[in-house]
Parts: structure tokens; sequence; C-alpha cells
């Protein structure tokens, strides 16, 4: 199993999560010692608030209460057996049934640490229905369980080790769930099943279930917190809904549709290179037979890529996915099979979070007002409005049939017929389909051409920036993500000049250290495949990222500003510098900062000599042990990095 957990949050580490608790934990407290807000559903001295399993929810309801006591006791005694407490531990032996609490809890916040063995399975049952998954095998811990219709393995590998301690946050809102592995959110705001009785509501209370399935398991430090007000959390998680996106770091964008038989640009080519009615009959020629999803999302994965966005409708008007609102879609193909469901279910197996393009613009629509080529017509008849609600019923499809999504990503908001009122509409109607969905800048009037940046006059310009086929600037104040292309052209080409390692790792690290996310595009071929070069050089981007990627995911950029050197990225008291190009004359000079330097290491192999200054550090490495992708530093500072102020370096003569 790939573990790229960063850095442990666990009970001790500092942290903020709800209104209640406000303050930093302080870092001498006690084991099973709750924090401010919470209350212990485990003493670390004895088994006082729980009890033995006696069968299934359903089950449980039909005992009379003579037949109810009489089991309890029996489950009772059997519990005392297989569970106890060892050193304020509560450990299982693997050998017997659950355990359950006492008491039936409503809407909640659970913290919990837990430790599994290796090849281990358990799982946390909330109100006695849905199950936050415990297990050690490729997929990872954290997911939610039982649910047919809303699939949540996790989107994020978090769980440590077997042997190491991991600690879950679980919210419970009416019949949500958020789940925190180590700090890293992997499934949020997911809506669950009734497993034992499918159709019917998610119980309002139940007990917590820790499930025993024949493991050995070792818990510590249960504290649940009453939700009073589920209104004002729900809220809380909703301006959290961009965690997961600010320490996934590198995305997959993909351009694919019919438009992929001729090696033509994705719509741009409609009316230019190829005529428009031969363009829009080439999906009655489009048979992807070779497509495979579990392929596109294990290339994603293997490149080290944690969010996948695909074009489901680009300004070509071609809808991916089967819509009841027109027959110019993938289902009206040779091919007939729905893509966007195929991924979308393949993402949740695989623990990629799963993301749309959707175009705002779009050229065969005959009640849009623009037309081929590139906008630069005007249809006859159209019907703006009339356009418009047949655009939010499509991505009320989208949101409803593939979610929960990740990102929607809108195009196409520079033409004319779109105007501020809509944009603003549009973010207020998607935010209502799904509250915790993210939403790009190109859902407004708000954009500054391809650089990305947003006007500042826009009430609601999205949620994040999109410099396009280039690098953003360091910013720290708006989140932003470039999308760049690993060839010339989004959609697939022929014999594309596919960028070199270097400028991939080149353009992920300069991104990353100006405080962004890559979205970095490939074009899958006319048969399905994504073309094996772009595959080849993929994998070659995740293995630098296995060896080098703890100065990437989770980061934050700084301390030192991204520049001709290379970049620097920073989490908790770490700066990692990733120098690409050194001074052709002397060593790279870093300018002071407000702290000490208490270590340094060559991540990527050799020795490093540093000189320190009043005013500057001077650092070395020996030509023959530079990496020739990026030499990669860690400073062990004595304060947080984040904190220090981020500065330029000048020196690159």
């Amino acid at each position: 199993m790939n573990h790229q957990r960063l850095h442990l949050i666990g009970w001790l580490t500092p942290f903020i999560i709800s209104p209640v608790i406000t303050a930093d934990l302080p870092l001498d407290t006690t084991l099973n010692d709750p924090p401010p807000g919470f209350s212990a559903l485990f003493n670390g001295k004895d088994l006082h608030g729980w009890c033995g399993f006696i069968g299934d929810f359903p089950a449980r309801a039909e005992y009379t209460e003579e037949a109810h006591a009489e089991k309890q006791a029996e489950a009772d005694s059997q519990m005392r057996k297989h569970w106890s407490v060892e050193d304020g531990l509560l450990v299982f032996d693997g050998q017997g049934k659950s355990l359950v609490t006492q008491e039936d809890f409503g809407d909640f916040e659970l913290l919990v640490d837990w430790m599994i063995k290796p090849n281990g399975d358990s799982g946390i049952y909330l109100r006695g229905t849905p199950q936050v998954q415990i297990w050690d095998n490729e997929i990872g811990s954290g997911g939610l369980y039982n649910n047919h219709k809303n699939l949540s393995v996790p989107n994020i590998d978090a769980d440590n080790p077997p042997g190491e301690w991991n600690t879950f946050r679980i919210i419970m809102i009416d019949d949500r769930v958020s789940v925190w592995l180590n700090g890293i959110n992997v499934v949020e705001a997911v809506q669950l099943e009734n497993y034992w009785n499918r159709g019917l509501p998610v119980a309002t209370r139940g007990p917590i279930e820790l499930q025993a399935h024949g493991n050995e398991l070792r818990f510590r430090n249960i504290f649940i917190r009453h939700i009073n007000d589920p209104g004002a959390e729900r809220e809380l998680l909703i301006d959290h809904r961009m965690d997961w996106w600010t320490q996934a770091k590198f995305g997959m964008f993909i351009h694919w549709g019919p438009v992929s038989l001729k090696g033509t640009e994705i719509s741009w080519s409609r009316g230019a290179q190829v005529p428009i009615d031969e363009y829009d009959m080439l999906y009655q020629s489009f048979n992807p037979t070779l497509f495979d999803a579990a392929n596109w999302v294990a290339t994603a994965k293997v490149a080290g890529m944690k969010y996948l966005v695909i074009t489901a409708k680009h300004h070509d008007g071609f809808s991916l996915w089967n819509s009841d609102l027109t027959d110019y879609d993938i289902t009206a193909t040779p091919y007939e099979l729905d893509v966007l469901a195929e991924l979308s279910q393949e993402c949740a197996r695989q623990g990629i979070r799963f993301c749309v393009y959707y175009s705002i613009c779009d050229w065969h629509h005959p009640d849009y007002p623009t037309d081929s080529p590139g906008g630069g017509g005007t249809k006859q008849s159209h019907n703006m409005d009339r356009y418009v609600h047949f655009m939010k019923g499509q991505l009320k499809e989208l949101v409803e049939h593939y979610g929960p999504l990740g990102i929607i990503w809108f195009d196409g908001e520079w033409e004319e017929p779109w105007t501020v009122e809509y944009g603003d509409d549009l973010y207020h109607f998607i935010r209502s389909l799904q509250p915790d969905i993210i939403v790009n800048n190109r859902v407004n009037k708000a954009r500054h051409g391809m650089a990305g940046t947003s006007r500042e006059d826009i009430a609601y310009p999205g949620d994040y920036d999109t410099p396009e086929q280039q690098i953003g600037s360091f910013n720290r104040n708006r989140p932003w993500e470039t999308c760049m292309t690993i060839g010339e052209q989004w959609s697939w080409k022929p014999n594309d000049q596919i960028k070199t390692l270097k400028e991939c790792l080149s353009t992920l690290i300069r991104v990353v250290g100006g405080d962004g996310n890559l979205l970095f595009n490939v074009g899958p071929m006319p048969d399905g495949r994504i073309e094996p070069r772009q595959v080849e050089r993929l994998k070659e981007m995740g293995d630098w990222l296995e060896q080098f990627g703890a100065g990437i995911y989770d980061t934050r950029g700084g301390s030192f500003k991204p520049g001709p050197w290379g970049a620097s990225t920073c989490r908790e008291n770490s700066v990692y510098l990733f120098i690409i190009e050194w001074p052709e004359n002397g060593p790279l000079i870093l300018p002071a900062i407000d702290a000490n330097l208490e270590s340094i290491n060559v991540l990527t192999g050799g020795s490093v000599t540093i000189e320190q200054k009043e005013d500057c550090w001077s650092l070395w490495v020996k030509e023959e042990e530079r990496s020739a992708i990026a030499t990669v530093v860690r400073l062990g500072l004595d304060r947080s990095s984040f904190d220090i102020t981020p500065i330029d370096i000048q020196n690159l003569d």
C-alpha cells in the first residue's frame, strides 16, 4: 500500500474543528481526556458506557423486553472476554463480536484514534447503519460503506501503515457524513443510505458501534460532541469544502469527444479545419471500444493525481453522458455506453475525486446565440433564457446522477451572451444542488483573460482562479489552479509534441511553490485509450512524486517565492527547496528569514554545505550531486514555516 500521508495529525496536534473548539489543544493532554465541548465515550479505565452487540439494528427492535435483557446479558459476558482495557487502550482480541455504546446519539461529531494489524478489516457504525470503514488494503480507510447509490471509497489515501495510530474525525448531520482521516478530508458530506432497510430514511438516533471483523484492534481517545444547531454546523462544513482541493495539488484534465476522430482541436476546429456539417456528424462514427475507465483512473492515480476533471460538454455541445435533454450525446453513438457513469464509479473505487467540465457557450445548440467557427457566427433564431433553462437541466443531471462532484469546471463565459447576472444566478444554482461543491471563476464574467485572475468588483467570482497554459503568480490570498496541456493541443493530436519530464515536473513545482494547483491535461485517442506516450510521461511524474511528494502534497507556497532558481513549499516547521537552476558562479543565497535553522538535508541525495550569515544563508550542493530535475533540500526550522512572510530570491546570475 502506498502511503503518502505527509504529516500525522493525531490527538496531540493542535487543530480547530468547530465553534466549540476555538483554541489549540494542549500538548500535555492526557490520553482519553476529552477536549473542550466533547465527552469521553471511553474512560481509559474500564468498559463503562459500552455493551455487547446483540444483533443488527432491525433485529434488536423486534426483541421483547425480556428477550432483550437476556440477550444483552449474554452479549455483555462475551464482550468482557474479548474486549479489554490495557494501559489506557481499548483492545479487541479479534475473536468476539462488536462493541456498542449504551447511549443513542443524533447529530454528532466523533473523534477516535485507532490502530489495526496488517490485512485488517473493521469499521465504525453510526446510528446503527452507515459505516466508516477501517482496513489495510490498497484503497485505504475512511470511506462510507453500505451505500449503493453514493459510492464513497476514500477520495484520498490518508491512512497510516499498520501498527501506527490513525485519527478519525467524523461529523454526522441529518443523513450526511463527512470524514477526516489524520487531518485529511477523505469523504465530504456524502448522503447515507439505510443498509438494513433500503429505501427508508437513516435512523435519527442510534448507538456508535466498533465493529469486529476477526482482526485485532486498538482504540483510544474516543470523544463525542452533540450537535445542537445542525444548520450552523452545516455552514461551517461548507466553509471548509476546499480543504481537500488545497491539499491535493495535482489533478488530471481530460478533453475528449468525437473530434478525436479528426485529431483537430476540440470545438475550435468546428467550422475552421472541419466543416460544421461534417463536425456535427462525427458522433455517428465515434466508437471508442477500447475505453476503459479503470485504466484512465489508474493512470491518474499512478501519476500522483488526486482528482479528475473531464469535459462533460465542451463548446461543441456534445454531451459525454446519457442526457435526457438532448440526443446529441454519447448514447447516440455506436459506442452507446455512458462514459461519465463508468468514470464516476471508477473514481469512487480508486479514491480519485470525480469532477466535470461544462461549457457555458454551446455553438451547436439552436437557442445559444453564437455559432462556429469560434463563436464568430450568429444564429438566426436563438433564445438565451431558454438555453439557460436547458443548461441548468443538464447541470442538475450531472450533480444528481454522477455526484457528489468535487468540482464543476465552467468555461465559455467570455462570450457576450453571458452576463454577471447570469453568472451570479448560476453560482447560487450549483451550490443549491450540492452545497459543498467547488466552482471555478469561469462561472461568472470575472476572469482577466488567460492569466485567469478574477475581478474584485464581482460578488460571486467562483471559488478559485484559472490561469490557462501559464503558471500563475504567487498568491496565498486567492486559490488558483493552472490548467495546462501535456502536449500542444487540448484534444488528441497525432504526433503531438509531448513535454519532457523536466518540463512537466518543473511546471508542477513552480505551480505548487506559487501556492496553486496544477490541472494537467491529456487528450485520449478515438479508440478510447490515453496515448501510451502520455501514460508513460505521467507514470514518470508519479515515480518522482513517490520519492519527493512530501514537499508537494498538503503544502503551501513559500517561504521563498518562486523564481528562475526554482520554488519552495512549506508545511509545519519544514521548508522544501526545489532548486531547478543553480547560479552559474557560486551558491544559492537565501535571504534571511525570521527563523532559526535546526536541520538541513538533501532529499535527492548527496550532502549540502550551508553558511549562515546575519542577512542570508549560502547553500551549496556539489554539481555532481545535483538532480537533473530538481535538487530537493529540506530545511527544518524552529517555528511554523507558513507564518514566515514569503520572500524573493534574487541572486540567480
